[in-house]
């Protein structure tokens, strides 16, 4: 083999998991040829060290998922072929940088997962390159793992934090997306799927008076608003929210439940009487999207008694209800005194 399918192979045998993404292949690769990666010819010359590689029985490639950002097309990443006894693949030792003394003992203490243990093995090959530029955490990411959101997984884990992982060590810095919100005062926070249901309830709000904040959850990227907001915010007092009451909102619904106890801003839980008036004012509509059981005892668990009954009765049988049912001429003939109670 060539130096650069060399260089290639002992990353794929350090690599502390089946699947080497492409950065970590170029990086070694760079290592040994720090003025390739500017010649025209460099992205054959890995292509070529690749199906080296494939070659020796040392890789193989995905069928689908390749870069081609340019010529010629590369695999995202290449996967360690097992022994032929069907053995695993062993787990290859790592020599811990020093900065990573406290994952050394982790290690050895047995209190260090495999998919920990898999983040670190990429940080602690990233650290020996590492520059004095600051970079947005997601370009970080990409950098260290060839995975832009890996990072963004495990900045509220234990790995992250004094004496351990910082954005001074990995130089890069949070650069979470804005959140649309309404802060009324310092008490709940209201999390609304959609954004005209969320317009028109910051409406019904400052006209009642509701001394809380209503954030825009943005359907299914609730996930990053609500890490944005734990990145800023101290957790709120009560955390509610309200969505389209079908398999697909309370999918998101579930989502972000799991999301905001994973970032510690306490237990999401249904702003049960928003979903009570939908479910008694809207026109069920049929779909084909039907819960599945699971969901189902979700939904009834969530918003629990009768309404919890009712709803997840509906949405089993392929049901909708928008929340844009909830408008503002319905808002205009209803007590908004009630409208926020948890």
């Amino acid at each position: 083999m060539n130096a650069l399918a060399t260089a290639m192979a002992e990353a794929v045998s350090r690599a502390p998991g089946r699947q080497v993404s492409l950065p970590v292949l170029l990086a070694a690769a760079a290592a040994v040829d720090r003025s390739g990666a500017v010649s025209v010819t460099w992205r054959t010359r890995i292509a070529t060290g690749i199906e080296e590689l494939v070659a020796a029985g040392i890789v193989t490639v995905p069928r689908t998922r390749w870069d081609t950002s340019a010529e010629p097309p590369l695999p995202a990443f290449v996967r360690k072929v097992a022994p032929a006894d069907g053995s695993p693949v062993p787990r290859a030792a790592i020599v811990w940088h020093t900065e990573l003394g406290w994952a050394a003992d982790l290690e050895a203490a047995g209190q260090l997962s495999e998919p920990d243990r898999r983040f670190l093995a990429h940080v602690n090959a990233w650290l020996g390159r590492r520059s004095a530029t600051v970079v947005p955490q997601r370009e970080r990411s990409l950098d260290i793992c060839g995975d832009e959101k890996a990072l963004d997984a495990v900045v509220f884990t234990p790995l992250f934090g004094d004496g351990r992982l910082s954005y001074e060590m990995l130089r890069c810095e949070p650069c979470w997306p804005p959140v649309h919100q309404e802060i009324l005062g310092v008490g709940p926070w209201l999390v609304i799927e959609n954004w005209t249901t969320f317009r028109t309830l910051a409406g019904a709000a400052r006209r009642c008076g509701w001394e809380g904040r209503l954030i825009w959850g943005a359907g299914n990227q609730v996930g990053t608003r609500l890490t944005s907001l734990a990145a800023a915010e101290p957790a709120p007092q009560r955390l509610m929210y309200f969505g389209d009451i079908d398999s697909a909102g309370f999918r998101i619904a579930r989502m972000a439940a799991a999301r905001a106890a994973a970032l510690n801003l306490g237990e999401l839980t249904a702003a049960h009487e928003l979903y009570r008036m939908c479910h008694a004012a809207g026109v069920p509509r049929t779909t084909t999207h039907a819960a599945d059981a699971e969901l189902q005892q979700w939904i009834q668990a969530w918003l629990t008694g009768p309404l919890g009954d009712g709803i997840a009765r509906l949405v089993a049988d392929g049901g909708r209800i928008v929340q844009e049912t909830i408008g503002v001429e319905f808002l205009g003939t209803s007590d908004l005194a009630w409208l926020f109670r948890p």
